[in-house]
């Protein structure tokens, strides 16, 4: 009897244990009845799980805030973010199966992150009501040992009048991504904010790793309200007398860059004209209110030094008066 009653507390602890150290955790779905790779390791892990409940209410909260068609794009987002983490998280760049520890490290990054965006919608940039969009990618090959990942997150207006509808196609990607059959990272973050009562400044972030160095880019535009359209060169500089302050102003820049710094070699810097730019090319170039930056003259290895700011004060008499008065009202005269 004695036996048999103490067999009964073993079984049950065994239970017990088994059942709360693998399914204790919250999470925003039933743990008992997790099956794949990533609600198994969503229920093991005590932060993991709570980011889970986090994320879901992040995400209903977001929803809330949104249109139908702007809800239907949230949805769709999250689809492919879900998509992504789900294999992304669980192997390397060799298509090698990863450890639970890396996986765990990894989907605890990818849930503060997704948290963080879904917690600014609803923001409101020049009256516009806004929200972050995912379009995320990613090719395994087991018989190359090779993993090509494309990120792309890009910033959305809840807006269907025919200006919205141009804002959101500006931001958004007009191709669809490329995935080769090779080793490879490329990553895309739009951002937008306003820069003066007309402006809205775009920029777009992108990472690549697909050759021996990294490569990294930033690109910028403008979109004017009152225009319903995005800037022209011709509507921010009159003439072509604006290349020649760029050219003589990155020149005499890297001239003076070259007497100060031992470890720069001028002769690394390439040539910077943008003469080809045509009065009908969209205006591309990134700045603040100090001026526009230019960079792209040096090498991956001479990355330190490179990038010029041209000032707004050397380009004001070559601004158009409708590009003078939006300098102005941001500051940058």
């Amino acid at each position: 009897m004695i036996k048999t009653v103490n067999a009964i507390p073993i079984i049950f602890l065994t239970f017990y244990n088994f059942y709360f150290t693998t399914y204790v955790h919250a999470a925003s779905f039933d743990c008992t009845k997790a099956r794949s790779t990533m609600e198994k390791a969503i229920c093991t892990d005590a932060s993991l799980s709570r980011l889970d409940e986090k994320l879901a209410f992040e995400y209903k909260t977001a929803r809330s805030k949104l249109s139908p068609t702007a809800d239907k794009i949230l949805i769709s987002s999250q689809r492919s973010w879900l998509r992504f983490i789900a294999t992304y998280c669980f192997v390397d760049m060799n298509a090698l199966v990863v450890s639970n520890q890396e996986a765990t490290s990894c989907l605890i990054k990818s849930y503060n992150e997704r948290i963080k965006d879904l917690s600014s919608t609803g923001k409101i940039i020049a009256g516009y009501k806004t929200y972050s969009a995912i379009d995320n990618h990613v090719r395994t090959s087991k018989t190359n040992e090779t993993v090509y990942v494309i990120e792309r997150k890009y910033m959305q207006v809840d807006d269907e009048s025919p200006i919205g509808i141009r804002l959101n196609h500006y931001l958004n990607f007009k191709d669809k991504a490329d995935l080769p059959e090779e080793r490879g990272t490329e990553s895309y973050d739009i951002q937008f904010s306003q820069a003066s009562p007309d402006w809205l400044y775009k920029k777009i972030f992108s990472e690549a790793f697909t050759g021996a160095y990294p490569t990294s880019d930033t690109e910028c535009g403008i979109f004017s309200i009152e225009k319903e359209r995005p800037l022209k060169i011709s509507d921010v500089f009159t003439g072509n007398t604006w290349q020649k302050i760029f050219e003589s102003t990155t020149q005499s820049h890297f001239l003076e860059l070259a007497k100060i710094e031992k470890d720069f070699d001028i002769s690394m810097v390439s040539d910077f004209r943008p003469s080809t730019a045509q009065p009908s090319a969209s205006f591309s170039f990134c700045f603040t209110n100090k001026g526009i930056d230019v960079d792209g003259f040096l090498p991956h290895v001479a990355r330190a030094f490179d990038g010029v700011t041209i000032s707004w004060k050397s380009l004001e008499k070559v601004l158009t008066p409708y590009a003078l008065e939006q300098v102005k009202k941001m500051g940058g005269l």
